[in-house]
């Protein structure tokens, strides 16, 4: 049996004699306890291996790191949720992006730049013939202050997410988005370079 002190913060196992941990500096608490010899490196791993499997992240009001099992800041004791961090996570994304181009994903595979004038999609403009039911001038897009508008022109019709489209009027697409056009649909990505 090995008599020692387990430190709080990094969970080794420190010689008793000691006040701080000989890895992270912390104080020790000063319960002693004792374990056997070839079971101390297998428990410093289970505990290790448990730590780095909780999700930490920083409170948005205080910056303390804040473990997401339990839900609140225990400085400031805002109640953190993945939900928050998500939102936190895309509005930052989206205040540092400035959109360059925009990708349909297959069966389609088109990366169209992105311009503040409008670009037309079709059977004429992408060589896109192997798809009858795409009109050949299908629809138009652009950049408008950071955000993505198309136009529908199409003889077959183009919906976004499952809403159909008013031919001549103006929609935002945004990354995620599921674009169909006529019968065809295709995985929005907008990308920055």
């Amino acid at each position: 049996m090995k008599r020692v002190k387990l430190c709080m913060n990094c969970h080794k196992y420190n010689d008793k004699k000691l006040d701080r941990c000989s890895d992270c500096g912390f104080i020790l608490d000063p319960t002693i306890i004792e374990v056997e010899d070839h079971l101390t490196h297998q428990i410093e791993e289970l505990i290790t291996e448990s730590i780095n499997q909780k999700q930490f992240v920083n409170c948005p009001r205080c910056g303390n790191p804040v473990d997401l099992d339990i839900g609140v800041c225990d400085v400031c004791n805002k109640p953190i949720s993945r939900h928050t961090i998500d939102h936190q996570e895309t509005q930052h994304q989206n205040e540092q992006m400035k959109p360059t181009f925009l990708i349909l994903s297959a069966p389609l595979n088109l990366k169209l730049s992105l311009e503040p004038y409008f670009q037309k999609v079709g059977r004429y403009y992408q060589n896109l013939e192997q798809f009858p039911t795409i009109s050949r001038d299908h629809f138009s897009y652009r950049l408008q202050e950071d955000q993505v508008f198309i136009q529908d022109h199409s003889t077959h019709g183009t919906k976004i997410n499952g809403s159909k489209l008013i031919q001549g009027t103006l929609y935002q697409i945004r990354d995620k988005d599921i674009l169909t056009l006529a019968n065809i649909d295709c995985l929005v990505s907008i990308h920055a370079d």
